[in-house]
């Protein structure tokens, strides 16, 4: 299972369960290919959930069960992390944002608040139901 996708100066590292896989895009270009593989643009997903949930900026992107990613800063920022937020186990406050916990046991310490990690898997849990009802 994916963890997080950070970019480096080689293009992207792929977190998983089993280890690390460098790609040459970016972060967002895996996303961006991902999506593509789901038979949708990240471009047309972000306009969707905008119009239907007026979320318009950090949109999560909900691929499947087990890949439910979030942004941790604007998309195109070079630091931006992708966190797949079923992947995590436990998230704690620290002094300067989050430390999130994977069922893997990997730790990884955000500069992003509690409070917003929260949100996200939150509206990662709207989009699901909204999209669970056009399905079922």
């Amino acid at each position: 299972m994916i963890t997080s996708i950070e970019n480096n100066g080689q293009g992207a590292v792929i977190y998983q369960h089993t280890g690390a896989c460098q790609v040459k895009s970016s972060n967002l270009g895996v996303i961006k290919q991902w999506c593509i593989e789901h038979l949708f643009t990240y471009e047309g997903y972000a306009k969707a959930v905008k119009q239907t949930l007026g979320i318009a900026y950090r949109v999560p992107l909900y691929l499947r069960e087990d890949l439910q990613l979030f942004p941790t800063r604007r998309i195109r920022d070079v630091d931006n992390v992708w966190i797949n937020a079923a992947a995590i186990k436990t998230v704690t406050p620290t002094t300067h944002g989050a430390c999130l916990v994977f069922h893997n046991g990997r730790r990884l310490e955000l500069d992003m608040s509690l409070h917003k990690v929260r949100r996200q898997i939150d509206v990662l849990d709207t989009i699901r139901a909204v999209k669970g009802k056009h399905f079922h």
